[in-house]
This record gives C-alpha cells, sequence and structure tokens, in this order.
C-alpha cells in the first residue's frame, strides 16, 4: 500500500505548517511515579520538547528526502498505510490541508529517529553542537508535569500516545540510560520493542494515565504520535550519533 500512496505525496503541496511548538523545561529534580520514597530524586537539565510533529512538518521532510534519496528509501519513510484499512480515509488524510497542523500518525519509531537525524544535521552549522531526538520517559513525564502544573497549554495526554526513546523491558521499567538500547538490523524481535506512552483510546488507564505500553521499531500505529528533545552532546546523544553512523 506505500508503494500506491507514494503517488499521492509526490504532488502534495504543503500550506499554512505551523513548526511545532518548543516547549522549554527548566531544570528540576523529579520523583517517577510508581517509584518508591527510599529512591533518589532525578536531577534533570534545563531542555526543550516540543508539541506533536505535524502532519505538514514530516510532509516537509518527506519532500526534502526525496531530493537526493533512493525511491525506495522514500518509500520506507512514508506513515504505516496499515493504520486504516480503508484507502480512501488514508488519502484524504494525506492530501486534505486541515490536517497539516494535526499531528503525523503511523510513524515507526525508526522512522521518527530518521526525522530526529534529518532536523539535526539541518539547522546544524557544520560541526553537530546539539541534536533532536526522541523524549526519555524521565523527560516527558517532567515536561507534562511542569506544564501542567503551570498551567501552561500543551497538547500532552490528549488525545493520542508517543514514542519514546526507552527500549521496553518485560522487568520493571527502570527509566535511566541503561533503559536505552539501540537496536541493529539483525536483532530478534524482542529487542526491537520501544516504549509507548500517553493517552488514547488504546493505552488509556484510568488510574495512570503514564502506564507504559510498547510498539515495534519498525511499525507504525494509527493512536500514536511523536515529540521530539532538542539537547547538547552528552553521553546519551554520543550514542545517538553512533546509532545514526554520524562521526562528528
Amino acid at each position: 500500500m506505500k508503494r500506491l500512496f507514494a503517488l499521492f505525496f509526490a504532488v502534495f503541496v504543503s500550506i499554512n505548517i505551523q513548526a511545532q511548538q518548543m516547549y522549554s523545561i527548566p531544570q528540576q529534580s523529579i520523583q517517577l511515579p510508581n517509584s518508591s520514597l527510599n529512591e533518589e530524586k532525578i536531577n534533570l537539565e534545563t531542555f526543550e520538547i516540543s508539541s506533536f510533529i505535524s502532519l505538514g512538518e514530516y510532509k516537509e521532510y518527506l519532500e526534502e528526502i526525496k531530493k537526493d534519496s533512493s525511491y525506495e528509501y522514500y518509500l520506507s519513510q512514508l506513515p504505516d498505510s496499515s493504520i486504516t484499512i480503508l484507502e480512501y480515509v488514508f488519502v484524504e488524510y494525506l492530501q486534505n490541508p486541515t490536517y497539516e497542523n494535526y499531528p503525523v500518525l503511523g510513524i515507526s519509531w525508526d522512522n521518527a529517529m530518521n526525522f530526529c537525524k534529518w532536523k539535526s544535521l539541518k539547522e546544524n552549522n557544520g560541526e553537530m553542537e546539539f541534536i533532536y531526538r526522541l523524549p526519555l520517559y524521565v523527560e516527558w513525564f517532567a515536561a507534562q508535569t511542569y506544564l501542567e502544573k503551570e498551567a501552561i497549554a500543551h497538547d500532552f495526554n490528549k488525545h493520542f500516545s508517543d514514542f519514546l526513546l526507552n527500549s521496553y523491558s518485560d522487568r520493571r521499567i527502570r527509566e535511566s540510560l541503561e533503559e536505552v538500547y539501540f537496536h541493529k538490523k539483525n536483532d530478534h524481535v524482542y529487542f526491537k520493542r520501544k516504549c509507548i506512552i500517553g493517552n488514547s483510546y488504546r493505552f488509556n488507564n484510568l488510574d495512570d494515565f503514564r502506564i507504559l505500553a510498547y510498539g515495534f521499531a519498525n511499525q507504525g500505529h494509527r493512536q500514536v504520535g511523536f515529540r521530539i528533545v532538542k539537547t547538547k552532546i552528552n553521553t546519551l546523544e554520543k550514542q545517538v550519533l553512533k546509532y545514526w553512523a554520524y562521526e562528528n
């Protein structure tokens, strides 16, 4: 189905695209939900996290990679057309300008990270001084908590869930760098499970909407979007650059 929909992407014209809003989250020490009182708080430096990446922004990415990438790679970056069984619904979603500023859905974890790489390369002038990546659980939770507390308008916990950078484990999730595994192409699917968080009809939990679910890295979901974090180059970001096969 992706090959069919590539024809529609080839002729679209993006209009009136609003850039994602970046929320500045201040330095803080935070206690994660469901952690014991004896556990140390996690110290976070100031960081920026975006609103959901919109369909229009993702189309801009597709248009640019189409100029200097293979057709096969371009096709691989399209939203997962299996998010609906009705072709006309999917085509309407892609082509109707009404949806330009809606969250882009059906994007896999892999493709979200490819978007981050593209945006990082585009906005750095020469040497990589910062990158965009998917948020860690602790960053997502800190941002949602802060924005809610300060009564700042945001799109967390509204209609869709988010992909996180964190890998999913059957044991209790520990939201730390140790829970991030950058899978390899030939890894078993068990190691390609990525955390999904937030509120949608599928992953909603009345007691704690922050419950973690997972999706496979190469699959998109109709109720899952993604947002990005902008950070300086630290230990984790060096791992991201290695995953991207980028030499700084």
